[in-house]
């Protein structure tokens, strides 16, 4: 309070030091920001939303695709009206039938991204069987290529599939790629997964 009201012989006094030293101090204070947390960015939470949801019935994994974290794309009825429409010019008509192709091509592309995901999951239960059957939170090791080899599928769809993909199991939520790992063998020779050894470090 006395510094507020800048009574400096009663600060000179308490502390006892000369009034020299309390105007250098002074020029310091003035430099500090009273509110140091102003203007520091919180962040915004991050949420992350699964692509595909699995559940246990009846002992038996079944999985679910997230809809509402997908969009649903169709084709405006309007543009394939106006394709049967014999009243729409030759161009017109064969610029539509171009557009409606590409777009007809994209939702299908979509759809068989979803559909390849869905069996990739399927894949990945059947082989990590320490976590999906056994109820041991250990990885066993298994690379992009076993998956692809089982459902003979090229490594790099494998990768589009599980990058960037979310799933929710009853324990959590985890990127589809973490349950992918490399083997290491140990000094008996037994090949397990390099993340149980990160987890025992």
């Amino acid at each position: 309070s006395d510094f507020s009201r800048k009574n400096y012989e009663s600060i000179c006094s308490q502390l006892n030091c000369t009034l020299d030293e309390i105007k250098t101090s002074i020029e310091i204070i003035k430099k500090i920001n009273p509110k140091p947390g102003d203007g520091l960015s919180t962040g915004e939470k991050e949420y992350v939303i699964p692509d595909l949801i699995l559940e246990k019935r009846d002992n038996e994994w079944v999985i679910h695709v997230n809809d509402n974290s997908m969009y649903e794309l169709r084709v405006n009825k309007e543009y394939s009206d106006m394709l049967e429409d014999r009243s729409t010019d030759k161009a017109t008509a064969k610029f539509i039938k171009e557009k409606l192709d590409s777009a007809n091509w994209f939702i299908d592309a979509i759809k068989n991204r979803r559909t390849t995901m869905l069996r990739v999951m399927d894949a990945i239960i059947r082989k990590q069987k320490n976590i999906f059957q056994n109820d041991k939170q250990e990885l066993i090791p298994m690379i992009l290529k076993d998956i692809a080899d089982e459902l003979e599928l090229d490594i790099s769809t494998i990768s589009r599939s599980t990058s960037g993909k979310y799933v929710q199991v009853p324990w959590g939520i985890f990127e589809i790629k973490d349950f992918f790992s490399e083997s290491v063998f140990t000094s008996s020779g037994e090949e397990i997964s390099n993340t149980v050894v990160k987890n025992r470090i």
